[in-house]
């Protein structure tokens, strides 16, 4: 039963980007899968584990590794004559924008959820460019990794759910005219991208207190004549309770609002 239209474009660069973040964590911050691509067997026929295997050396997360995932992210430059690509979350912004404006019937509360995700992806673009990783600090580069898996996790998680809600977008999803299936989804996993946007919002302050933190970090070596100021504490705001859950359906209603970055407000100047 067929219940609306999509695109297929928009919806193949939601998958392609989900793809190419979790390539990320499994191909440069993990090593890469061997060449078969399969799962070997852990136990033997018995269910004993398999006790041949041969341990590896795991390898510190440094600068090199994050320059290249950077360049993954933003944009990949031009090397050996070779033609630059597109980054992974200018794919991104780009396919929300269009999805926004070439989408008719957009359900408005879903609607303002996808400007909302326009906005973060945007202004995380500019902060992890912003990122200049200094080999001397050593405790901002953990810092930068773990906030790295925390936004590659929930980035894939939004976008994942993005794209099953683009490709039900133009659906009836009103419980009384509409197909229930359908409705019943569409509400529930629209509150839960809703969590997975403000878990990200919250990643953006510790971000920019990571750029401070690499820039600093030598000056608190320096001689006793300056005392330089210390490296910001990482933020973590608390998400609201009312941008968490919803007391009825939304049809029509606006499910937008801020985490604590503002970036919803900055999405919606000119309108």
């Amino acid at each position: 039963m067929n219940c609306g239209k999509y695109y297929g474009e928009y919806i193949g660069n939601l998958e392609y980007v989900s793809s190419q973040l979790l390539g990320i964590i499994n191909g440069n911050i993990l090593p890469a899968l061997p060449s078969t691509g399969f799962p070997v067997d852990v136990k033997d026929p018995r269910g004993v584990c398999v006790s041949t295997y041969t341990p590896k050396d795991s390898v510190v997360f440094d600068c090199t590794i994050w320059n290249t995932i950077k360049e993954k992210l933003i944009n990949s430059s031009e090397e050996s004559g070779e033609v630059a690509t597109t980054g992974i979350l200018v794919y991104l912004c780009d396919t929300l924008d269009c999805i926004l404006k070439r989408t008719v019937g957009l359900n408005y509360g879903f609607a303002a959820q996808l400007e909302r995700f326009l906005c973060l992806c945007e202004s995380l673009e500019t902060r992890l460019d912003s990122i200049c990783c200094n080999g001397k600090c050593p405790e901002v580069i953990g810092d930068l990794l773990c906030v790295l898996m925390q936004i590659l996790t929930k980035l894939i998680s939004a976008v994942s759910k993005a794209a099953v809600l683009v490709y039900y977008a133009t659906c009836d999803i009103n419980p009384t005219t509409g197909n229930t299936v359908i409705a019943t989804f569409f509400e529930c996993m629209l509150c839960d991208l809703i969590n997975d946007l403000c878990e990200l919002e919250k990643l953006i302050p510790e971000l920019s207190a990571i750029v401070i933190a690499f820039a600093t970090c030598d000056m608190q070596k320096c001689t006793p004549c300056y005392t330089a100021p210390c490296a910001p504490k990482k933020v973590r705001p608390i998400c609201p309770p009312n941008m968490m859950h919803y007391g009825n359906n939304g049809y029509g209603q606006n499910y937008g609002g801020c985490c604590g970055s503002g970036c919803c407000g900055g999405c919606n100047k000119g309108k």
